[in-house]
Order: structure tokens, then sequence, then C-alpha cells
């Protein structure tokens, strides 16, 4: 596989999908109804949710830069 390929791939992706939304909001077949959420109390599931994945790619990076700095320490420590 060529390397613009996938760029390609997700750039037409992107594009049907933003076209969709565009054509679904312009035409008023689709609307969000938030009162939905609040009277089911299902808001607070997506606020969960989503909070637990911002609170897991923190930790991720945090663990990722610890990593680096300890492997950036260790090529230090062998180039002296």
């Amino acid at each position: 596989m060529t390397a613009w390929l996938p760029k390609v791939l997700l750039a037409v992706g992107f594009i049907a999908l933003a076209g969709t939304a565009i054509y679904l909001a312009a035409t008023g077949q689709y609307a969000i109804n938030n009162d939905n959420l609040w009277t089911t109390g299902k808001v607070f599931v997506v606020i969960s949710v989503i909070t637990l994945i911002f609170f897991g790619i923190t930790a991720f990076l945090l663990h990722l830069e610890h990593r680096i700095t300890q492997l950036e320490g260790d090529i230090n420590k062998n180039n002296k």
C-alpha cells in the first residue's frame, strides 16, 4: 500500500461523514433532543464516559512521558 492511500481514504471518509451530517441538519431530518438526555438521566452516563476517556488518555500520556524520560536518561548514560 502506498503512503498516500490511507490519507486519501481518511479524507474521503471525513468528507462523506461531514456531508451527510450537513445534509441531515439542513433538511431537518435529524434533530438532537437534549431534553430526552436530561429527563432520562443518560446525560450523566455520557459525561462519565467522556471523563473516563479523558483521564485514560491523560494517564497514558503521563506514562509515556515518564518512559521517554527514562529512555533519554539511558541514552545519555550510554553516550558518556
